[in-house]
């Protein structure tokens, strides 16, 4: 009996080998463009997760930092720039009263931008300036800000607690206020009781350790102030770049 020849011709041999070539490449490549899509959905949820961040600092620095410190501020230099003289109205000396008894705490959002760096997930943003800009805010500005904002509310409380003697309290004030619980509230005034040093100003003017220790906190929050309008500034700026980079990869 005679066997049929076997051979199996070359031309489809290469047929063969090109379908499973291609097959195999086109199943590498449908993987990699569903990790790149993955990757670009990825990249967008961090974006817009980091705007909501900013978007929380800014608002809070807007509306309650910056009043606040501006207020005491004013208050802080006034009795300061006042503090020899005397029959000081008594409208005055206690709005000063009230206005440097106000503090605040900045604690920024850095929930997100922490999260993503631990995984690794910054890496996902292609924009290589707009991951600068990022890690720029958050490793060096954001630093400052706590460092300035620590200092800053160090100096308020020892003021506030060596003040105690001199001042009459309207009311109990024995809590905090966080302000991002009700971040629309911009008179903030309800929340501090109102104050009085009238009565007390010749001693507290004889006293010449309380117009130091007023000096030093002046200083500071004048630093605070001016660090807070630079945040601010630079929140506003990222978050215009950020948007810029979520509109062109929508």
């Amino acid at each position: 009996m005679k066997l049929a020849n076997a051979s199996v011709p070359l031309k489809r041999i290469l047929i063969e080998f090109l379908v499973l070539f291609s097959a195999v490449t086109l199943s590498f490549l449908a993987e990699d463009l569903r990790e790149y899509l993955g990757d670009r959905r990825d990249e967008i949820e961090l974006l817009e997760r980091l705007v909501l961040d900013l978007e929380a600092d800014a608002h809070f620095i807007r509306v309650a930092a910056l009043p606040i410190d501006r207020r005491a501020e004013v208050a802080g230099v006034w009795l300061q720039e006042n503090w020899s003289r005397r029959n000081l109205p008594v409208d005055s000396l206690d709005w000063a009263a009230h206005g440097l008894l106000r503090g605040i705490t900045f604690a920024p959002s850095r929930t997100e931008y922490e999260a993503a760096k631990s995984s690794g997930r910054l890496e996902l943003i292609q924009n290589r300036e707009l991951l600068r800009q990022i890690s720029t805010h958050y490793e060096q500005t954001h630093a400052v800000m706590e460092d300035v904002t620590t200092l800053n509310l160090d100096a308020h409380l020892e003021w506030v607690e060596s003040i105690r003697p001199y001042v009459n309290y309207a009311s109990t004030f024995s809590h905090s206020v966080d302000l991002r619980l009700d971040p629309a509230n911009t008179t903030l005034g309800d929340e501090w009781p109102a104050t009085s040093i009238s009565d007390n100003w010749s001693a507290m003017q004889n006293n010449n350790s309380m117009r130091a220790m007023l000096v030093e906190t002046n200083t500071l929050r004048r630093l605070t102030v001016a660090w807070q309008e630079v945040n601010l500034a630079e929140t506003t700026a990222l978050l215009e770049a950020l948007e810029a980079e979520l509109i062109e990869r929508r």
